[in-house]
């Protein structure tokens, strides 16, 4: 798709690179981070068998670096598993050693080549595809031969004191991360209705901080929703209570957004909302047993007060109120056949994914090319780098790699500190653990904030694994070569394949568009005035909504993502989202028009949807549509007000996008767009 070009401001996108965000210090994750590393290298250590300790060290730290805070206990545990047992067959890359170098080169280009597709499937496979090709670089560029089982047992082991750790804090309260998922979600809706009550005029400076509280709203929505359907009860709803629940908690939820997203004129209800959102979301943080009480709202707010009813009752199900309708829960079950082709499809890779693999491919094998040209005894540091840095799933690689080369020279100048100013022996144990504890904070501060506390680690930790009582400090090679695995990285991944990535955001903007005219469809049809279809219909239009908003977040995501890549990328990244804007205010209309229907209104006509659908299939298509059409005479003025608005919003998007559908004069619009933002 060809689109204007706005403007690419280089420095602000450096800026984004190096600005560290707030985080509050995790105390669990940094204990059992720092008493993973620790005790699991002092252990080796104490028993005379360093190396085996190192690598049951370096299993404790990649789960910790790499440890989720947007996942249920669950969750942690199934993928850890899977990412270990992928990861420690990286153990038996000794069987290389010995064999003509550029075999070696060719084989390990050949593993990084199917360990890129594998990445594609799914968190625990990227993870443990990642940790495989660390290992293959430690044991290939040590080289460590004949050791392959009992490095991937020391491996597994590892995981197994990271998991027990892990366990130890589940039982203290196993409901924690989803608990907080829901604080913060909550959080997010409070915000958006307090910045949406102080709106007073419809300046730009308004809107753009209404619509990026709504998006954060929205995406940790999805966060939430992914992590409560990752629940053990997911394909049993028929048999647990926990997961009626969850299913009822994110209708509420969604409902509750929804109402928030059509109020627009009383801002009063919008604060009290806020407030009310902010009570519900502390009373979960401090794990009270009853929830906060409502305040007196409006009598025409009945709709929104039954959402935020339905909302506490969810989440404290002890409040409960008889008196109110029990509402049709929505199941989330799955059929195995739907499994089955689900898991079928995602094994199918594209065009994009084998390119990306390509490129993956030659980047390694450029690393271990190295090798000719660099003499000293940690040169696989270069490889090992590409691996951890070239994970296009994990945020933009080119940030990613400035961030790890800046990291590694602060990192190696704390190392060197330290090195400096303790021997080796117990002290570096104890200064390793601290560091270790640090971190989970790390991670969440940023990617080069992290990487300077495991560069630091790690120099600690090979200087107590080499021999002999006097120091020994890699800092400088590790420095070097950090900077030559960077250099291949931008050469190979930049240089070579610039324009790689335009037709993914056009195949990206076309599913949004076809979730939009599902959700549009979905929320027009007849339930002839049967309450029974009406909450079919609702169900499908929840999906729906679910599908569209998600493809929307999941489109501004990889946008943001590669807005930090260089030129001409970025530049075409920042020029999308004007669209991804339009395609959210198409959403948010649907949103608005469907959670005022009831089970006897009576929809647009359908002559009208097909025709806004043909507007949006034109846009998708690039075709020239010079047909002159009017609403039909029986809607009722709110419904050609919602039909009208989106019209106005589909023909904004053909223009970004430089089609040609025509823009109508059509009677009564006018009078007819001003009943769009009627609201409460």
């Amino acid at each position: 798709m060809s689109i204007f070009i706005t403007h690419y401001r280089p420095v602000a996108r450096l800026r984004q690179l190096i600005e560290l965000k707030h985080a509050h210090f995790p105390v669990g994750k940094a204990v059992r981070s720092g008493l993973s590393v620790c005790l699991a290298f002092a252990l080796g250590l104490l028993s005379g068998y360093v190396l085996e300790g190192v690598f049951i060290c370096i299993a404790a730290l990649c789960f910790s670096a790499g440890e989720a805070s947007n996942i249920s206990y669950r969750a942690m545990f199934k993928n850890t598993v899977i990412a270990s047992l992928i990861g420690g067959l990286g153990a038996f890359a000794g069987v290389l050693v010995g064999l003509p170098w550029l075999v070696v080169i060719i084989i390990m280009a050949m593993l990084a080549f199917f360990c890129s597709i594998i990445s594609n499937y799914g968190m625990p496979y990227s993870v443990g595809t990642m940790i495989a090709l660390v290992m293959a670089s430690v044991v290939v560029g040590m080289p460590i031969e004949g050791m392959g089982w009992k490095l991937y047992l020391c491996f597994q082991l590892g995981t197994v004191f990271y998991l027990l750790l892990l366990g130890c804090q589940a039982l203290l309260d196993s409901h924690a991360p989803e608990r907080l998922l829901l604080s913060e979600h909550i959080k997010k809706l409070a915000d958006y209705a307090l910045i949406k009550s102080r709106k007073t005029l419809p300046t730009p400076v308004d809107d753009k901080k209404v619509r990026t509280t709504l998006d954060g709203a929205l995406d940790s929505y999805f966060t939430l929703y992914s992590a409560l359907l990752n629940s053990k009860y997911r394909n049993f709803p028929e048999r647990s209570q926990e997961a009626d629940r969850q299913a009822a908690l994110l209708q509420a939820l969604d409902s509750t957004l929804s109402h928030l997203i059509a109020i627009n004129k009383d801002t009063k209800l919008l604060a009290d909302s806020a407030h009310l959102l902010e009570e519900i979301a502390d009373a979960l943080v401090r794990k009270r047993k009853t929830p906060p009480p409502l305040p007196d709202f409006p009598e025409q707010a009945s709709g929104f007060v039954y959402s935020l009813t339905r909302l506490m009752e969810s989440l404290w199900p002890s409040s409960a109120s008889d008196s109110l309708p029990r509402q049709k829960r929505f199941s989330v079950k799955t059929s195995l056949k739907q499994r089955a082709q689900m898991g079928l499809k995602r094994l199918i890779v594209g065009k994009e994914v084998i390119t990306q693999a390509y490129v993956f491919a030659s980047c390694m094998g450029a690393a271990f090319a190295t090798r000719y040209v660099i003499h000293e005894n940690h040169w696989f540091w270069v490889p090992l780098t590409i691996a951890l840095t070239m994970k296009p799933d994990f945020g933009s690689v080119f940030a990613r790699t400035l961030m790890r080369c800046l990291g590694t020279i602060f990192g190696a100048c704390i190392g060197t500190v330290v090195l400096y100013l303790l021997p080796k022996g117990v002290a570096l144990i104890v200064v390793i653990g601290i560091l270790a504890a640090l971190i989970p904070w790390a991670k969440m501060v940023s990617y080069a904030t992290q990487v300077i506390i495991i560069t630091a680690v790690l120099l600690l930790l090979l200087d107590l694994l080499s021999t002999g009582p006097m120091t020994v400090n890699y800092a400088g090679q590790r420095v070097i070569d950090t900077i030559i695995a960077g250099v291949i990285i931008l050469v190979f991944n930049y240089f070579l394949w610039p324009q790689r990535k335009n037709n993914v955001l056009g195949k990206r903007f076309d599913e949004v568009l076809n979730a939009i005219k599902h959700y549009l469809k979905s929320a027009c049809q007849s339930a002839n005035g049967d309450e029974a279809e009406f909450q079919k219909i609702t169900q499908e239009v929840f999906k729906a909504k679910i599908a569209a908003y998600q493809k929307v977040s999941d489109l501004r995501t990889e946008l943001h993502r590669l807005m930090l890549e260089p030129a001409p990328v970025g530049v075409e990244a920042t020029s999308w989202f004007p669209l991804v804007a339009g395609a959210e205010r198409l959403c948010d209309k649907i949103t608005v028009y469907f959670i005022h229907r009831m089970a006897d209104s009576v929809p647009p006509a359908a002559s009208d949807i097909n025709y806004l659908l043909s507007q949006i299939e034109h846009i998708q298509k690039h075709k020239v549509d010079g047909e002159q059409y009017s609403f039909s005479e029986k809607n009722t003025g709110q419904i050609n007000a919602f039909l009208f608005g989106l019209r106005e919003e589909i023909i904004n998007l053909s223009k970004l996008l430089e089609t040609n559908i025509s823009n109508q004069s059509i009677a009564g619009h006018i009078a007819s767009v001003q009943m769009v933002n009627k609201t409460i």
